[in-house]
């Protein structure tokens, strides 16, 4: 199971808050993966990255590898 993160105490809690929502990314990220929510990104963009991401893992293995983010 994939865990669903809120992030939106990242954006508007206190320092409390905020570090709650740190430490459930960092555990979401040594288990699983995680899926964040209420970040407010545009979905729009969501769809074009996701779409971005499955144009690059369609290209042949060898242009794949090594490569990183700009």
């Amino acid at each position: 199971m994939i865990p669903a993160i809120g992030a939106g105490p990242r954006l508007t809690a206190d320092a409390v808050g905020r570090a709650r929502v740190a430490a459930a990314v960092d555990e979401a990220l040594c288990s699983a993966g995680l899926k964040v929510t209420g970040h407010g990104a545009d979905p729009g963009l969501r769809a074009a990255i996701r779409e971005a991401a499955r144009g690059f893992f369609r290209l042949p293995a060898p242009r794949t590898r090594g490569q990183r983010p700009a």
